[in-house]
């Protein structure tokens, strides 16, 4: 995406010891001569260095970039197969109740999109608001839609208020990270009809274990080094692939299912 940008000679990636080679050369031969009498390693990127055919993700990707489409947009995009691979990952061998994928995904990259511990406050906020008007709407015996339209209206109230606090603290909210924020609010009637099923102490705990999910899936993401790897190389996503069909033949116990049976599990062994 550089190259085709500004058009160069030639781009030299190289390490940061060679710095001072470079200030002290009269051309690039003499730089690069240098770079290997001292053993240092460099990589020189011209016009011969073109992406592969069969690259097409990778040439896609770049196409994009020297357009103007944004790195981060595409890095979204692209960590989101990854994402899914890690929920799948935390339910069928884990074995923690993920509500499906699409839950702990939109989660961590609400988290993403706003920052973690901000994402993570207004999830808190609108999961307790949710949790107090369904209580307090528990004994007019409504009907669901409307009673859940009441509480999303409630919970309108709610980022209307941690809006209102940020501004306060300076803390200014971009005009697209709302749509994140609306995203949450959304997810509420996921916990709201567990709540109804379960409880509220049933509702918490597969909720703090989809929170759990979506957290490992936040870290994952933002994995400097797999950024990298995601943004310069996008065919990597296929191997996660690969490792989604594995997981589809997966027959074996899951790791809470050992600790759940552990006491069986060892007077079978005896």
């Amino acid at each position: 995406g550089v190259y085709s940008s500004i058009h160069p000679n030639q781009i030299i990636l190289t390490r940061s010891e060679a710095l001072w080679v470079l200030l002290e050369a009269l051309d690039t031969e003499t730089f690069t001569r240098t770079l290997e009498e001292r053993g240092i390693e460099y990589i020189i990127i011209n016009n011969r260095l073109g992406l592969r055919p069969w690259n097409v993700i990778s040439v896609l990707v770049n196409g994009m970039i020297s357009r103007g489409v944004p790195s981060s947009t595409l890095l979204l995009v692209l960590m989101l197969p990854i994402i899914a691979t890690v929920v799948a990952f935390m339910k069928q061998v884990v074995g923690l109740n993920t509500l499906g994928v699409y839950t702990p995904s939109i989660l961590s990259l609400s988290f993403i999109a706003l920052n973690f511990w901000y994402g993570l406050f207004i999830f808190m906020i609108l999961f307790v608001v949710a949790t107090l008007v369904r209580h307090a709407l528990h004994h007019y015996r409504l009907l669901y839609i409307p009673r859940m339209a009441i509480i999303l209206t409630f919970s309108s109230f709610a980022i209307l208020l941690v809006l209102f606090l940020g501004t306060l603290l300076d803390q200014r909210i971009d005009e697209l990270a709302i749509f994140p924020i609306l995203i949450l609010a959304t997810l509420v009637e996921k916990f709201v009809t567990i709540q109804g099923d379960k409880g509220i102490k049933g509702a918490m705990h597969i909720g703090a274990e989809v929170l759990f999910t979506a957290m490992i899936c936040y870290f994952v993401a933002q994995w400097s080094l797999l950024e990298v790897l995601v943004l310069g190389h996008p065919e990597v996503v296929f191997l996660f692939l690969m490792f989604n069909f594995v997981l589809a033949r997966w027959s074996g116990l899951r790791i809470t299912e050992y600790i759940r049976f552990r006491e069986i599990i060892r007077h079978v062994e005896e």
